[in-house]
């Protein structure tokens, strides 16, 4: 949800699709720092909104919260490196997920 009062000048001169997502207002963005293959992705999201939909259970609330995000996100990739281990290609994989925000 774009949100006008929060950092905008902390993305100013951002020319990736996250970076220019938080420059416009949103109160967070997943993105990734360079091009990634299709293959995981679908596996990272999925991983990403079960997270976020457990938390917001175990808080009592069908909500996703934002602000469980960056969380979410560090679960996802984890469970795509047990998967994938730490070898070279894998870390180009399950790496360049990044968060911008709160």
């Amino acid at each position: 949800m774009p949100n006008e009062h929060w950092g905008r000048e902390a993305f100013r001169g951002g020319s990736s699709l996250g970076g220019r997502n938080a420059a416009i207002g949103y109160q967070g963005v997943v993105a990734t720092m360079w091009s990634i293959k299709d293959k995981y992705a679908p596996e990272v999201a999925g991983s990403f909104y079960e997270y976020l939909v457990e938390k917001g259970k175990n808080e009592g609330s069908l909500q996703l919260k934002s602000a469980n995000a960056a969380y979410a996100l560090h679960h996802a990739t984890q469970c795509l490196r047990r998967k994938l281990g730490d070898m070279e290609d894998a870390l180009l994989t399950w790496v360049p997920y990044v968060h911008f925000g709160l």
